[in-house]
């Protein structure tokens, strides 16, 4: 059976599936102590308790135009259990807990290699939005 949730105790779990999705991003040990002290909410699609999906979802609030925002982070499905609705389930989730706390978007960004993943999100009427990415390594 399968049950989305929020994270609670799966850290071993999600930080496997984790590191099968992003593999270049840290070690296991690091990734459930960082989950054990995230401030942000995390969803997870857990069947026969192994969690096989995930979405990190971190609040943002601007100030100035009086909005808020979702971004979501490290959306990923188990390879074994993708092309089945798990990521359309998780999706569906985060927009219904949107509504419910009065979000105004989600929004995310994504390698522009995770062709099978921006399947997903255009299947699920999200956007492509024109942007630059900067960054600096300090």
């Amino acid at each position: 059976m399968l049950e989305i949730k929020y994270l609670t105790d799966e850290y071993e779990s999600l930080a496997s599936l984790i590191l099968e999705s992003f593999p270049d991003i840290n070690t296991k040990e690091n990734i459930i102590e960082s989950l054990k002290n995230s401030p942000y909410l995390s969803l997870i699609a857990v069947k026969d308790n192994n969690v096989i999906g995930h979405i990190m979802i971190d609040i943002r609030n601007d100030i100035i135009k009086n909005k808020t925002a979702f971004y979501l982070n490290y959306v990923c499905v188990a390879s074994s259990e993708r092309n089945q609705g798990i990521g359309t389930l998780l999706l569906k989730k985060v927009e219904e807990i949107a509504k419910e706390k009065n979000v105004n978007s989600i929004e995310f960004t994504s390698n522009k290699r995770r062709l099978s993943a921006h399947s997903l999100y255009l299947k699920n009427d999200y956007l492509v939005k024109d942007t630059t990415y900067f960054y600096k390594e300090i």
